[in-house]
């Protein structure tokens, strides 16, 4: 048999080349612009996921201890505590593939970008005796959150934590790749594979590469369906040595994993991609980086329902009847390019969802996109004038409550000097959220 040197992200370590406290933690970007697309097509968070579960599929299973830290995937950039969203959920405590594996498919890029929290949160996550520390942040886009990287890094060094810290680029732009000057070893990948071999470098001083048997007679089963929807789970189950069963394009190269399971996760579910057509389930062996075993899929348009009003008032919440898989729906400008354009949206698993109308008049898209940032439906929706009213007294006694009957959108009721320029600039006001709101009149007798 042949012999072949593993390398590109699917790394054979030799289990006495590790003392055993020897810790790596990985921390993933699962931010919002992961969705942006890199120049093959495939997006940022797909080919990330794709690379760092091969990775850790070549860990070896003793004499290391690998933890996942992951950031901006628990809650959405838009809300007020984004930059509080990281989190250690699989801790340093031996090499649990399943876990590690499991937790970066389940990532969802919804989030902000707090590198300095992460960072520090993550030199907390060492045991005290760890021997030799490794962290390995994998990155698309700067720090969102205010951070300030250099007062991190000028802060462990004081607190004497001998931490190696390796940052990797994921087509990040030029601001952001000076964002990170001086913060450990730097590199920037542009693509899958320069992702995978940016692994490799960054744990080269805890690597010995290994020669393995390239034996691929090794035989595996996988039981799938021929023909799924877009955008829709489904379940496959699979038996044969340890390995993994990925989603191709059909006759694609192998960095080219859409998903993946992984040994002792059978059965499992997948998510088909949002776009019809040929693939392939393919199933690898560890051993040798083969394929044993295949299996085709026919991806078939999904039947999907979205349907809102035709025309909404400005500024005035409204619902939208809609059905189809698990996705995200929002209100666009025509012009928008992407996803990520949105004027407000929500998920389709949110309890009673709703959108916004923009302040502008005009006809707007509302937009259905599946969970991968494919989109599946487009419906055009006219914004109209609203039809506010409000009712106050014309006359009060001066530094008096009162009350002033209202109708319209939710917003912002306050009394002004004739000569205001702006919302801020009230006296008192309520919100038309509140309950039992008033208003109370200035000391001064006036017009107003």
């Amino acid at each position: 048999m042949k012999k072949i040197l593993i390398s590109l992200g699917l790394l054979f370590f030799v289990s006495f080349g590790f003392a055993q406290k020897t810790y790596v933690e990985l921390i993933l970007d699962a931010s919002g612009s992961m969705w942006n697309k890199l120049d093959d097509g495939r997006y940022r968070i797909t080919a990330a996921k794709d690379v760092l579960t091969s990775f850790i599929s070549g860990l070896p299973s003793a004499d290391l201890n690998v933890g996942l830290r992951v950031y901006g995937s628990q809650i959405s950039a838009l809300e007020d505590n984004a930059c509080d969203d990281t989190r250690l959920f699989v801790e340093l405590n031996g090499v649990d593939k399943g876990s590690l594996s499991q937790t970066v498919q389940d990532a969802k890029a919804i989030g902000a970008t707090p590198i300095a929290i992460s960072l520090l949160a993550a030199a907390d996550d060492f045991p005290s005796d760890a021997e030799k520390r490794l962290i390995i942040l994998v990155t698309d886009g700067e720090e969102s959150c205010g951070g300030d990287l250099q007062a991190v890094a000028a802060d462990l060094k004081a607190r004497g934590f001998d931490i190696d810290i390796r940052i990797i680029g994921f087509d990040l732009d030029q601001r952001a790749i000076e964002s990170f000057k001086g913060i450990g070893k730097f590199e920037n990948a542009q693509n899958a594979e320069q992702l995978a071999i940016a692994l490799d470098t960054a744990v080269e001083d805890v690597v010995v590469e290994k020669v393995v048997e390239n034996d691929c007679s090794l035989e595996a089963v996988i039981d799938a369906p021929a023909e799924v929807e877009a955008s829709y789970p489904f379940s496959i189950s699979f038996s044969g040595p340890e390995g993994k069963v990925s989603l191709h394009p059909k006759d694609a190269d192998k960095f080219s994993a859409l998903s993946s399971v992984y040994s002792g996760s059978s059965p499992a579910e997948m998510l088909a991609p949002g776009e019809v057509g040929d693939y392939e389930l393919r199933f690898t062996a560890n051993a040798g980086d083969c394929v044993i075993a295949t299996s085709a899929l026919k991806v078939v348009p999904t039947q999907v329902t979205l349907v809102p009003p035709t025309e909404v008032e400005a500024s005035f919440s409204f619902t939208v009847e809609f059905d189809g898989p698990e996705g995200y729906i929002g209100i666009y400008d025509k012009t928008a390019a992407g996803r990520n354009d949105e004027i407000t949206y929500f998920y389709t698993g949110w309890t009673n969802p709703s959108l916004t109308a923009p302040n502008d008049l005009g006809i707007y898209e509302v937009r259905y996109y599946d969970s991968n940032g494919v989109l599946l439906k487009a419906v055009d929706v006219n914004v109209t004038a609203s039809k506010a009213n409000i009712s106050p007294p014309a006359e009060v006694e001066a530094s008096f409550d009162f009350s002033v009957p209202f109708s319209g959108p939710e917003g912002h009721i306050g009394i002004y000097a004739k000569t205001a320029t702006g919302k801020n600039d009230d006296i008192t006001y309520f919100s038309t959220a509140w309950t039992n709101p008033s208003l109370t009149a200035p000391s001064e007798a006036g017009i107003y």
